[in-house]
């Protein structure tokens, strides 16, 4: 089967890094799923276009040419045009989407937050505001939607922790508002202490795929903001037997929720970046489909990656069958 792997370049144009192999011009795409250069199948004709890059149009006659369209495009704040645009070239087809543009539009911070905060006692969603630099009294923003100090200040757009830093009063909140440049817009999520019995921070990828939650790691570390460069190592093995009882011990508890997350934000593929206590409360991060779940900063995750593999490519082959997209 033939998909069509759809990215586009951010609103400031900085999207694109060009490589040349032999005679080939390989281009990578940021804001984007990245599933498609990565997706190992035998069973899959993968063409690429990208919105913004060539100045040929996608026509109709090549939408329909194509068994299933992958919008990969997976960044509304960084890639709103290209988003905007994929929903006017993709509005004519028949062809199955996966992840429509559309809906992506939608998973902004501050609208997942306006989208699942009432949805269930076991899901935590902290509250999440979106403001302008100069524009805002950031302060007064705070005070006024009731959010509670410590805060998590981050530039929209930002992942995997760059321009992100813990505030604790009104006084750190001020003086980083000396150093914004005006008109740029951030996002102020209250925080949420989830330290375990052991004192550390754990932080669990769930990657929903057709609805149904698979893991791809567990990171246990010592501050707050947890990444693949600051957990600890030691917890290896612990982190490795919760991946392989993932199906027998966690996921037949959080699946309903999951189940109602995904009715709710209308992806077909997304990630959940949460803290999972022993309760399987899931006290929420980020939602988005552009975390990376194939490639392995040398932990536990690689165990994972045959399994999610498979499953994305019996997505895209369901897709063609039933013409039947999560709409």
């Amino acid at each position: 089967m033939k998909v069509l792997f759809l990215n586009g370049v951010s609103d400031k144009q900085k999207s694109l890094d060009q490589t040349l192999k032999g005679n080939q011009l390989t281009v990578q795409c940021t804001g984007t799923s990245n599933v498609g250069d990565l997706l190992k199948t035998s069973s899959v004709n993968k063409l690429n276009a990208i919105i913004g890059f060539y100045e040929a149009p996608l026509s109709s006659e090549n939408l329909e040419n194509v068994d299933c369209i992958f919008n990969e495009i997976a960044e509304p704040d960084s890639h709103k045009k290209s988003l905007e645009k994929a929903c006017e070239i993709l509005r004519e087809t028949h062809t199955p989407i996966i992840n429509h543009p559309k809906h992506i539009l939608e998973t902004t911070r501050n609208k997942i937050y306006e989208t699942l905060v009432h949805l269930d006692e076991q899901l935590i969603v902290p509250k999440t505001i979106r403001v302008v630099a100069g524009l805002n009294n950031l302060c007064d923003r705070v005070q006024e939607a009731g959010i509670q100090y410590p805060i998590i200040f981050r530039g929209c757009g930002s992942h995997g922790g760059v321009d992100t830093v813990l505030l604790h009063n009104a006084f750190e909140l001020t003086e980083v508002s000396r150093t914004l440049v005006d008109g740029n817009e951030y996002y102020i999520t209250e925080f949420y202490e989830y330290k375990d019995k052991l004192n550390l921070y754990t932080k669990c990828r769930l990657v929903v795929i057709d609805g149904e939650v698979y893991i791809r790691h567990w990171m246990h570390a010592k501050d707050w903001l947890v990444h693949a460069r600051n957990r600890r190592r030691e917890y290896d093995l612990l982190e490795k037997k919760k991946i392989q009882n993932f199906d027998v011990t966690v996921k037949g508890k959080i699946q309903p929720l999951i189940t109602k997350i995904y009715n709710l934000v209308k992806l077909d593929y997304f990630g959940i970046d949460c803290h999972i206590d022993e309760k399987f409360n899931i006290l929420l991060f980020e939602l988005n489909a552009t975390m990376n779940i194939f490639t392995s900063s040398g932990g536990s995750e690689h165990i994972a990656v045959s399994k999610l593999n498979d499953a994305i490519v019996e997505m895209v082959k369901r897709k063609d069958i039933s013409y039947v997209c999560n709409e």
